[in-house]
């Protein structure tokens, strides 16, 4: 298993672009709060690999989840449809956290969450 790094690559911060929105794929800068990596985030991500519902290369995105559901973050928005926000893999991801005692947010991407602004009544 990969070794888990001191702080995951996602934290690293990019320049805002014109409009405000980090490049697609980049984090978009919300504020200057920052989740911690805890041994619990670390153990979750942990349990998703060795249940092998995501592969070891995917240690950042396990890291990732594992991180939003320690902290009880509601929504967490990606663009990564393989990993995260995957409807095929999101009941097995949940089965791992609920079994430590963890609530898995809702993984989606942003259009998901904001609907489809074409369809407006």
């Amino acid at each position: 298993m990969p070794a888990f790094p001191e702080r995951p690559p996602y934290f690293r911060r990019r320049r805002r672009q014109p409009g405000g929105f980090a490049p697609r794929g980049g984090p978009i800068n919300l504020g200057p709060e920052r989740l911690e990596l805890t041994e619990s985030a670390r153990d979750l991500a942990r349990a998703i690999l060795v249940a092998g519902v995501l592969p070891p290369k995917a240690l950042n995105d396990a890291l990732h989840i594992a991180i939003a559901s320690v902290h009880q973050v509601p929504y967490l928005l990606t663009w990564n449809c393989a990993h995260i926000a995957n409807a095929e893999l999101y009941p097995r991801i949940a089965a791992v956290c609920n079994r430590l005692g963890l609530e898995l947010p809702i993984l989606c991407t942003p259009e998901e969450l904001l609907g489809d602004s074409t369809n407006a009544h």
